[in-house]
């Protein structure tokens, strides 16, 4: 059933006109000229388009005003359909947020939002213009075990009902799944895993803001952070092929808000501190590609340029391909390869440490060397026959 849903959900081609109507549907493009007015603009694939990156809330303008002028009273229903099923949704999951919040502080615990709420309210002005699919707290790695207790007392539970994180998931992961009927609890204890990276944590919860959402307030991660988080997980996201453009609109949109106030050469030296640099820098370089806005953001531009860190994407075509190849396609497993800043011999051990929880795994492990190994023969037969 997943499979046959993902393939019915298979992004359309990547074309410009899409990326530039998805900035002008988050207000960081003027909308004197939308793109949706044009008369040879493709209505049915651009809601494909939507949909395959978790974009569609956007849309919900067109039902406030500024209609498209050649579409369907069809494909109106559709977008008034979608909107009419996802409000209660989101609604639900704003008041499991208000409900966890109300448990982590009763329980002393800190932790910080990750994108979600906060990150709408803060690019959008609401909680409705960007979906949201489940919700993502930061905590401290030593109150897990509160944290476990706290959610497993409010009906949330782990997979299998395990009631502890074992030492070799907090070591090789960085985040567990809490569910309850209805919602999803991604419990991080750190941004993202890679033995390469040296984020500072106490750096994270030094900076920590209060955001305003809905009349409440909530502890979220600073812009530097989260800008971090988006761009390393658009990264990680490319390298198997998995990348929703969602994140991508999100870390434009982030970046744009913080222009005016921040010191990017600062910022990409912090990276480079926290050995981040070279993944948040060819992040930056795939947004600056694929919505080419240069000349918007020249002075990040600039300071990516400057940095000295290699950059792996050069063009909006290879942006495009790198973003558009079918999940789990070997050349952005090497694009990835390239990107990753540390040793690929301390990288295999540290998946062999993740992936070898038990000896169940064996199998799993087994197939998965020999399908990379098959997809690197057809990779180089394939170069070596075009030469």
């Amino acid at each position: 059933m997943a499979k046959g849903k993902r393939q019915k959900l298979q992004s359309p081609e990547i074309r410009k006109e899409y990326l530039d109507a998805v900035l002008q549907l988050a207000g960081a493009e003027s909308t004197s000229s939308p793109k949706w007015q044009d008369p040879a603009f493709d209505h049915e694939c651009f809601w494909r388009f939507l949909r395959c990156h978790l974009l569609t809330n956007l849309a919900w303008t067109w039902l406030d005003g500024n209609q498209p002028a050649n579409a369907s009273a069809a494909y109106m229903e559709q977008v008034a359909r979608h909107r009419a099923g996802r409000l209660p949704r989101q609604a639900h999951l704003w008041s499991e947020m208000q409900r966890l919040d109300a448990t982590l502080q009763e329980a002393g615990i800190e932790y910080a939002v990750l994108k979600g709420f906060p990150l709408s309210s803060r690019l959008y002005g609401d909680i409705q213009s960007r979906h949201q699919g489940d919700i993502d707290i930061l905590v401290d790695v030593e109150q897990i075990p509160g944290v476990i207790e706290s959610l497993t007392r409010h009906g949330y539970a782990m997979k299998r009902g395990r009631r502890r994180i074992t030492q070799q998931k907090l070591r090789t992961e960085h985040a567990m799944d809490f569910k309850s009927e209805s919602v999803s609890i991604d419990v991080h204890w750190r941004l993202r895993t890679a033995p390469a990276y040296a984020i500072d944590n106490n750096a994270i919860w030094a900076s920590r803001r209060q955001a305003d959402v809905e009349g409440r307030t909530l502890p979220a991660l600073s812009d530097e952070y989260q800008l971090t988080l988006l761009l390393l997980s658009m990264v990680h996201s490319l390298g198997s092929a998995s990348l929703r453009l969602k994140h991508a609109t999100d870390a434009y949109l982030l970046a744009s808000v913080m222009d005016a106030e921040t010191d990017w050469r600062s910022f990409l030296e912090r990276r480079r501190a926290d050995n981040t640099l070279h993944a948040v820098a060819n992040g930056l370089a795939m947004l600056f590609h694929l919505f080419r806005v240069h000349h918007r953001l020249s002075v990040l531009w600039n300071a990516v340029e400057a940095s000295g860190a290699p950059l792996y994407v050069a063009t909006y075509e290879e942006a495009w391909q790198i973003a558009s190849r079918s999940r789990g396609a070997i050349e952005n497993q090497l694009w990835f390869a390239q990107v990753y800043p540390g040793s690929k011999l301390r990288g295999a051990m540290w998946l062999v440490d993740r992936e070898f929880a038990h000896v169940g795994r064996i199998p799993v492990m087994a197939y998965r060397a020999l399908r990379t190994g098959c997809q690197l023969t057809r990779f180089f037969c394939n170069r070596l026959a075009a030469r």
